[in-house]
């Protein structure tokens, strides 16, 4: 009999396996974020805090923490226009407990605390933007924006940076307000017949630069304009001048159409442009008249600015 003799080839289909796919070295989250800001008249904060991975390749689990640099493109200001709004910009490590300046475009020295995928522990940073009340004052209103690129990074292996947009926008509403406010001194009445009177330079600055309004509350009895002591009260005159000349005012009463409002800065640069006066004059014969004894008369002012 004839054996057949034979050979079986065999074809073996597979797939080689490479194991679950490693994580990203560097990474950060949340992305994109956006946020509206409110002003209310000081200074603005706002923060976002992030879970920043930064972890060693080639390591599936990502357990090995790296320390990571943060990055932020500029310009670091809210813009409108031609006009714009500066920022000042920190980082902060949640897990060290330290807070570093950023400057545009600059990254930060590689010191700050990394975190496993998911940042399990919680967040480990946060990105704190400020805006000085005088800056908001100095542009005229709108809606501003800015769309900052922050990037985080390390030296090790892999992916070794990645970046989350964060935009901002600032509604400036206008706004008025009054400063240079302080304590008026009359001085003593030495009942020679002269009249008592001081003239104190205020601010008034509105954001679009139009024109305002004053009203002026005293707290003495029945609201009128008098200083008390006891049941005895002195009357006195107030006056305003928004630099076109000095007007009366009545109690509770609107002073309306006021104009040269400052528009550029909160407190007129510190009082140095200074665009209004308050007068207030006792005459010598309602002294006479009305303060039977010797002492300290006085009243509490409260001053209103409102838009026109």
């Amino acid at each position: 009999m004839r054996r057949l003799m034979g050979v079986a080839w065999g074809l073996g289909i597979g797939i080689l396996g490479w194991g679950p796919a490693s994580e990203a070295r560097v990474d950060i989250g949340p992305r994109p974020v956006s946020a509206e800001l409110s002003w209310f008249g000081d200074d603005l904060s706002w923060s976002q805090d992030f879970c920043v991975q930064s972890t060693q390749e080639p390591n599936a689990a990502g357990t090995t923490v790296l320390p990571y640099a943060v990055e932020v493109a500029g310009p670091l200001a809210l813009s409108q226009g031609g006009e714009s709004i500066p920022l000042t910009l920190s980082w902060q490590d949640l897990t060290a407990g330290v807070t570093v300046p950023l400057t545009a475009d600059v990254a930060s020295s590689e010191t700050l605390s990394g975190a496993v995928l998911d940042c399990p522990q919680g967040d480990n940073g946060r990105l704190v933007a400020t805006v000085a009340a005088e800056a908001v004052m100095a542009v005229p209103p709108g809606e501003y924006a800015v769309t900052l690129r922050v990037t985080v990074a390390n030296s090790g292996g892999g992916r070794n940076s990645f970046f989350s947009n964060v935009t901002l926008t600032l509604m400036v509403p206008d706004a008025v307000r009054l400063s240079g406010l302080r304590d008026i001194d009359l001085g003593h009445y030495g009942w020679d017949g002269m009249d008592l009177g001081v003239e104190r330079s205020l601010c008034v600055y509105r954001a679009s630069g139009g024109e305002y309004g004053v009203t002026a509350y005293a707290s003495s009895p029945g609201g009128d304009f008098t200083l008390v002591n006891g049941l005895n009260q002195v009357p006195f005159q107030l006056s305003w001048n928004d630099g076109t000349g000095y007007e009366p005012m009545m109690p509770g009463v609107l002073l309306a159409n006021r104009s040269q409002s400052v528009s550029t800065s909160g407190d007129c640069l510190g009082g140095a442009l200074n665009n209004a006066w308050l007068r207030v004059e006792v005459p010598a014969l309602a002294i006479e008249q009305s303060a039977p004894r010797a002492g300290s008369y006085a009243t509490q002012l409260t001053l209103m600015i409102e838009m026109q």
